[in-house]
């Protein structure tokens, strides 16, 4: 976890390590639509299954802030898995990109809120 993933996803590395991903990454108990733990989870299945990068669609998927409170968050993610010199699977890195600001400036351009 960099300083950019802590500040985009409003972590601490120093708080969470350790932790799993899905307790620190919950699925927002508010949003009965919520898929970001099932959709997650199954991106980095397929990249450890099948050896090979998996790239997820748009997915919404709020984060607590400091307080507890979940914002709502957008992000296009890439896991991929990474191998040791002998072809051993040994970590999945999990990168995303924060395009909350974009969805949300097409969202109130479909409804024409400037």
């Amino acid at each position: 976890m960099n300083a950019a993933y802590e500040m985009a996803t409003l972590t601490s590395a120093a708080k969470d390590v350790g932790s799993c991903m899905f307790d620190v990454f919950p699925d927002n108990p508010s949003d009965e639509e919520a898929d970001g733990v099932s959709n997650l989870y199954a991106s980095l299945k397929h990249a450890a299954e099948e050896g090979v990068p998996n790239a997820m669609r748009i997915q919404r998927y709020d984060v607590r802030d400091a307080s507890g409170l979940f914002v709502t968050k957008y992000w296009k993610p890439v896991n991929t898995p990474i191998f040791d010199g002998e072809g051993r699977l040994i970590y999945l890195l999990h990168q995303v990109e924060d395009v909350t600001e974009d969805i949300q400036k097409k969202m109130n351009e479909a409804v024409g809120s400037p």
